[in-house]
């Protein structure tokens, strides 16, 4: 999907009260729909996103047919986006 992440810094985790993971840098498909590094996702196709390690595990099961909805967060603002992988 062209999305680079890692885990929130414990700033991050108080700013959001949860979970999740900040993006380093897109490109591709993420580019497209609008992700900026510095963004963090919430949740993928309603599954609370923990950390890296456990977005990883969720993108790697991603069906490159189909469209997911990622929950982002921009300083304030939290919004629905789509986005539909590139198959590689």
């Amino acid at each position: 999907m062209g999305i680079y992440f890692s885990d929130l810094s414990d700033a991050q985790k108080k700013e959001v009260s949860s979970g999740g993971v900040v993006i380093d840098n897109v490109e591709g498909a993420a580019a497209q729909v609008g992700l900026r590094p510095g963004d963090i996702i919430l949740t993928m196709n309603n599954v609370d996103v923990k950390d890296a390690k456990q977005f990883a595990g969720l993108l790697s099961k991603v069906d490159t047919k189909k469209a997911v909805v990622l929950l982002v967060r921009r300083g304030d603002v939290s919004q629905f986006i789509p986005i539909r992988p590139i198959a590689q």
